[in-house]
């Protein structure tokens, strides 16, 4: 993660602005210092504002130019003490260089400015003024850039097809007679069956008199509750709606 306007450091000894877990970057390979270097697009190089998490416990650098700049070549020689925050390996150049060439202040950090292809880093010591508050953190693991893991694409659930909604056959129940009329009367659902004879204007008058009004068919549940209703009659007879739950009249 990238750090912009945060806290001063100069030194591995000073306090920066990584959160917890994290420290100034430490480049492990050529691989891994050039995959960096690449995502960022050197700019950062090109403002000589690349802090690397190296450095070493004690002033100047002795026959630093000698050797190439990285642990594995650090591991032939004794008492050089490159080292870097999250111990080895470190990276910085699979070859010699011409730095650091020995103006270097013990713990400070090491300058970059530009970069080697196939080879790596071009850097500098210069004091300890290679101070910066904007750089790299990380959680430094030791292998930066892991295999990931094989990924295996869940299991698309398939729905349950929905099933059909069921109707229940409607029961004719035998309804009381209205007082004064010589009628017979079945029910079905919300529909009254009248079982007389009756003009058109005698059967709407009765069935807004009882019920709602004559009855419309919307439906072809409507439709068989109808039919179950005059089912036990026969003759010209009248099919009302009744108020519950009814349409207006039509």
């Amino acid at each position: 993660m990238r750090v912009e306007g945060g806290r001063n450091t100069c030194r591995h000894t000073d306090e920066n602005s990584c959160p917890a877990g994290f420290d100034i970057w430490v480049p492990r390979s050529y691989a891994h210092a050039f995959a960096v270097v690449e995502a960022t697009g050197g700019q950062d190089l090109q403002h000589h504002n690349f802090l690397v998490g190296i450095y070493r416990d004690e002033d100047g650098c002795g026959s630093c130019q000698d050797y190439a700049m990285n642990s594995d070549a650090m591991a032939t020689y004794s008492g050089v003490g490159w080292q870097s925050v999250a111990g080895d390996p470190w990276f910085m150049r699979s070859s010699t260089y011409s730095e650091p060439n020995g103006d270097y202040e013990a713990g400070c950090w090491l300058g970059t400015h530009g970069w080697t292809e196939n080879e790596g880093f071009e850097f500098f010591d210069y004091w300890c003024r290679n101070c910066r508050s904007s750089y790299l953190c990380s959680r430094n693991g030791a292998k930066p850039v892991p295999t990931p893991a094989p990924t295996t694409a869940a299991p698309t659930a398939t729905p349950a097809p929905t099933p059909a909604p069921t109707t229940a056959t409607p029961t004719a129940t035998l309804a009381p007679i209205h007082e004064g009329e010589n009628v017979r009367v079945t029910t079905s659902g919300s529909f009254v069956h009248v079982d007389q004879a009756k003009s058109f204007d005698d059967a709407r008058a009765y069935c807004r008199a009882h019920y709602h009004d004559l009855a419309s068919i919307h439906s072809s549940s409507e439709n068989a509750a109808v039919a179950a209703a005059a089912t036990s009659t026969s003759g010209r007879s009248t099919i009302s709606r009744e108020r519950s739950g009814a349409p207006s009249r039509r």
